[in-house]
């Protein structure tokens, strides 16, 4: 499991699009890390940031930077899901509810304030009774007032 985290911040909690958040951790374990492995998240009323990825650098601490785009709706980020994991293949997840999630927040103005999801207007299945090895073709008719990236659109 990883040890300890020293320290971890954020260094700028007031952003517009543009701008670059970088959040900075001093982490240490046993084993060691592979930052490649670690990654954060936030969340604003249910919209989650991409994921960030984080780098060692030379000196030792491990940066993840966060890119704020238009895309970003307005108003206050808090941690989603923090997650480490050594070279060993020991793990920890931190959550909103850990101690770290205080200091891990920021506040975006001059983005969206799209705050509605789509809406499915009409959805059809091509086939009703399939065997293995067929295909089955799905169309939907969205709506959102911001648009829709098909890459973003997942049926399980």
């Amino acid at each position: 499991m990883i040890s300890y985290i020293n320290v971890i911040k954020i260094d700028n909690q007031e952003v517009t699009p543009g701008d670059n958040i970088t959040i900075e951790a001093q982490l240490e374990d046993e084993s060691g890390i592979t930052a490649k492995n670690c990654h954060i998240t936030f969340e604003n009323n249910g919209a989650k940031t991409s994921l960030c990825r984080f780098t060692k650098n030379d000196d030792g601490l491990y940066t993840a930077t966060l890119e704020i785009t238009d895309q970003f709706i307005n108003g206050k980020y808090t941690l989603n899901a923090l997650y480490l994991k050594d070279d060993v293949g020991n793990y920890v997840y931190y959550w909103s509810d850990s101690e770290y999630a205080k200091n891990l927040s920021f506040n975006v103005s001059g983005g969206s304030s799209d705050t509605k999801p789509p809406v499915i207007n009409e959805i059809k299945i091509d086939k009703q009774e399939v065997k293995f090895g067929d295909n089955i073709t799905i169309e939907a008719r969205l709506e959102d007032e911001s648009g829709i990236t098909a890459k973003n659109c997942y049926i399980t």
